[in-house]
């Protein structure tokens, strides 16, 4: 018997008591992101010769996930990045390809609201695991760009 997959689109979101341009310069790392959420990337592979920040860069994080990053935009008050996890390795994410977007908005008070949006195909226990990962990947950025 097959295991039930499902469509899903979800989202999580945080204020950041930080400007924009200072949430934005530490979070638009796609080579270095385990300096920005070291609590969760225990390992980071760039796959190819992509410049940091490129489309289409290519890496593997933890050893699991396969990432490819789509696109990349900054202006005044907005900017954002979305990637693809391409294949994750043994997880229930490993059922199709996830698209992430990661998107930091000013706030009239001079904090960045920022947002990470998903989409996916997933097995059962998918759920659970993108509620931890996003979960954890804002509580990081906060903790990253509100350090002194």
């Amino acid at each position: 018997m097959s295991e039930q997959k499902q469509e899903v689109e979800n989202w999580w979101a945080i204020n950041v008591p930080a400007k924009l341009d200072d949430v934005w310069n530490r979070i638009k790392t796609w080579h270095k992101t385990q300096d920005v959420l070291p609590k969760l990337i225990t390992s980071l592979e760039v796959l190819d010769d992509k410049a940091d920040g490129e489309v289409g860069a290519h890496r593997m994080v933890n050893g699991t996930f396969d990432e490819t990053l789509r696109s990349i935009e900054k202006g005044d008050k907005h900017a954002s990045f979305s990637y693809t996890i391409d294949h994750a390795k043994g997880t229930p994410l490993d059922a199709g390809t996830v698209y992430v977007t990661v998107a930091a908005t000013a706030t009239v008070d001079d904090e960045t609201h920022l947002k990470i949006s998903v989409r996916y195909t997933a097995a059962e226990g998918a759920d659970d695991m993108t509620n931890a990962v996003y979960s954890g990947m804002l509580a990081g950025y906060k903790e990253s760009c509100t350090k002194k």
